[in-house]
C-alpha cells in the first residue's frame, strides 16, 4: 500500500523538479536569428528625414513624388523670397535714404543762408552788428536789417514804377529818345511786378511762409529783394542749366520734342510749364533782344559797356561764358550784333544759337 502511493506520486515529483531546478548553463540563450548562416548582415540605414534637392526629383512619375513627399517634410520657402521680407528690404533703405537727403538738404540750406547773411554784412548791405552783443541781440539785429532790406525793396519797385510812367508819357508824345538803360529798366520793372503780385497773395494767406520762400526759392523773388550772394547763386544755376542744354545733340532734341525747353535753358529762361508757355517766353525774349540789339548799335555798337554788362548781354543771348575768354567777349557780342543787323524776326537769332553763335 505504501509502495502504491509512491508510484502514484512519482510523476508529479519529477514534473515539479523539472520546473523548480535551476539551469546549470552560464551562457544566456540567444534568440533564433532570421539571417541564414554564411551571409553578411546588411548595414542599418538611419532614417533621418531631410529636404530633397529639386534636381533629384523625377520629372513626371506621380508615385515617386508621393513617396518623396511622405519621406521628407514639406520644403519651406527661403525667407528672402517671401513678400513681407522683400517689401521691408525695399522700403527700409529708401526711407533711410530719403530722410538722409532731407537732413543734408536742411544742412546745406542753413549754411547757404548763413553765408548770404555774412556776405550782406561784408558788402555793406546790412549795418554792422553792435560790438559786444550776445547771440540774442545779434539775431534781433539781423532780423531788423532784413526787414529794412525787404521794405526798401518794395518801395524801390513803387518808385521805379513812377519813373516808368514818366518815360512812357514822354515816348507817347513822339519823343523816341529812349536809351538802352531806360528800356532795360522798364523790362526789369515788368518782371518784378509779375513776381510781386503772387507774392502778396501768399503773404495775405500764409505770411509765415515768407521767410521760407526767401530762403528756399530766391528765384521767385523780385530783383530788389535778392541779396547779392543770392543773385550770384541764381545766375550760376542758370549757367549750369545752359551748359547741360548746350551739350545735347540737336537731332536728338528735335526727335524728342524738347526744342522749346532747350532754348529756354540757353536763354536763361524758366522751363516750367507746358510747351506753349515756354514758346510764349521765347517769343517775348526774342522781341526783347531785337530791341536791345537795335539800341546797342545806336550806342557805339556796345563799346561803352562795362565788363559785367557785356557778360550779362552774352548770357541773355545764350552764350556760355566758360567757353569765351574774357578779352574776346566784347568782340563776340559785336559779331552777334553784326549778324543780326536788320533781322527783327526770331529765326535769325535762334539760328545763331543753334550754329554756336
Amino acid at each position: 500500500m505504501y509502495a502504491a502511493r509512491l508510484t502514484r506520486r512519482a510523476p508529479r515529483t519529477l514534473v515539479l523538479r523539472h520546473f523548480s531546478t535551476p539551469s546549470t548553463s552560464t551562457q544566456p540563450k540567444k534568440p533564433p536569428s532570421a539571417i541564414p548562416p554564411g551571409s553578411k548582415p546588411t548595414p542599418k540605414v538611419k532614417l533621418q528625414p531631410a529636404p530633397v534637392k529639386p534636381t533629384s526629383l523625377a520629372p513626371n512619375p506621380a508615385s515617386s513624388s508621393s513617396q518623396l513627399n511622405k519621406a521628407s517634410p514639406p520644403k519651406s520657402k527661403p525667407v528672402s523670397k517671401s513678400p513681407p521680407s522683400t517689401i521691408s528690404e525695399q522700403v527700409t533703405p529708401t526711407s533711410s535714404k530719403s530722410s538722409w537727403n532731407l537732413v543734408e538738404t536742411f544742412r546745406v540750406t542753413k549754411q547757404q543762408t548763413l553765408d548770404d547773411l555774412e556776405s550782406a554784412y561784408e558788402e555793406g548791405i546790412f549795418a554792422p552788428r553792435p560790438e559786444g552783443a550776445g547771440n540774442m541781440r545779434k539775431g534781433l539785429h539781423t532780423a531788423w536789417e532784413m526787414g529794412k532790406f525787404y521794405f526798401f525793396g518794395i518801395t524801390t519797385i513803387f518808385s521805379r514804377q513812377r519813373d516808368c510812367f514818366r518815360i512812357w508819357r514822354r515816348t507817347r508824345k513822339g519823343d523816341e529818345s529812349l536809351t538802352r538803360a531806360e528800356y532795360r529798366m522798364i523790362a526789369v520793372q515788368k518782371q518784378d511786378v509779375q513776381k510781386v503780385i503772387p507774392f502778396f497773395f501768399v503773404a495775405l494767406i500764409l505770411e509765415e511762409a515768407i521767410p521760407f520762400i526767401a530762403i528756399l526759392a530766391p528765384g521767385t523773388l523780385p530783383s530788389t529783394w535778392l541779396l547779392p550772394s543770392q543773385s550770384r547763386r541764381v545766375s550760376m544755376q542758370k549757367d549750369l542749366k545752359a551748359a547741360d542744354a548746350n551739350g545735347l545733340a540737336w537731332t536728338q532734341v528735335r526727335e524728342e520734342g524738347k526744342a522749346s525747353e532747350i532754348f529756354c535753358s540757353l536763354f536763361r529762361l524758366s522751363t516750367a510749364g507746358f510747351n506753349f508757355m515756354m514758346n510764349h517766353r521765347l517769343t517775348k525774349h526774342i522781341r526783347f533782344l531785337a530791341q536791345d540789339d537795335r539800341l546797342l548799335r545806336q550806342e557805339d555798337n556796345a563799346s561803352h559797356l562795362t565788363a559785367s554788362q557785356v557778360d550779362e548781354a552774352l548770357r541773355e543771348r545764350g552764350f556760355l561764358l566758360s567757353q569765351i575768354p574774357a578779352g574776346e567777349r566784347l568782340i563776340r557780342l559785336q559779331k552777334w550784333l553784326q549778324r543780326t543787323d536788320g533781322s527783327p524776326d526770331e529765326t535769325r537769332r535762334l539760328t545763331q544759337v543753334v550754329e554756336g553763335h
